[in-house]
């Protein structure tokens, strides 16, 4: 991020402080971080004095602030078009989003075996191995077992085979710009 950059999100807190996102939810809830809530979109707002006394007062280090982060988030989806979709739209919110893109769940398993992403946007119908399996994978794998995972899926009724995953946010095929960003920015705070 740079220098410039005067107001955080949620997800961006805990990305910056090393906290999980729905601890730095609960913070801004509780009152602990000052921070204004847009009350049509329930999107919270954080000034930069405000994440600064925060971080100085938990002993967090505060030039990460003058830093770039990386924030990044695996999309898998069989559809290079629903891919390039999800990517171009996230990395142009100026979230600090990074993406990574497969229309292969294979060659996405590998990947997500190096390390762990922020967040895992993950197809339910996929040929080869699908979306309950590479979320099992997901599970399984020590290194993301906490991750956060959006699932998408043009069959919603798809949803219920895998309601028991507390990190799991799901969104039904079509949707827009926007409803993509709240569903990424809720999944964030799952984590």
């Amino acid at each position: 991020m740079s220098k410039e950059k005067d107001s955080y999100t949620s997800g961006e807190i805990g990305a910056l402080s090393g906290i999980p996102g729905r601890t730095a939810r609960r913070y801004l809830l509780s009152g602990k971080i000052a921070a204004t809530q847009n009350p049509v979109t329930s999107r919270w707002k954080v000034s930069r004095e405000s994440i600064v006394a925060f971080m100085k007062q938990h002993g967090l280090d505060t030039s990460r602030l003058d830093k770039p982060i990386s924030r990044p988030i695996v999309v898998v989806d069989d559809e290079e078009w629903v891919v390039s979709f999800i990517r171009e739209i996230l990395e142009e919110s100026g979230q600090g989003w990074t993406v990574e893109g497969f229309s292969d769940s294979y060659a996405a398993c590998i990947r997500l075996g190096a390390s762990a992403p922020e967040l895992v946007i993950l197809d339910l119908r996929m040929p080869g191995v699908d979306g309950r399996q590479v979320l099992q994978a997901i599970r399984k794998n020590p290194q993301t077992a906490n991750t956060a995972v959006l699932l998408i899926s043009g069959y919603p009724e798809d949803f219920t085979e895998v309601t028991e995953d507390k990190l799991v946010l799901r969104l039904a095929k079509p949707f827009d710009d926007r409803q993509l960003l709240a569903a990424v920015e809720d999944a964030l705070a799952l984590g």
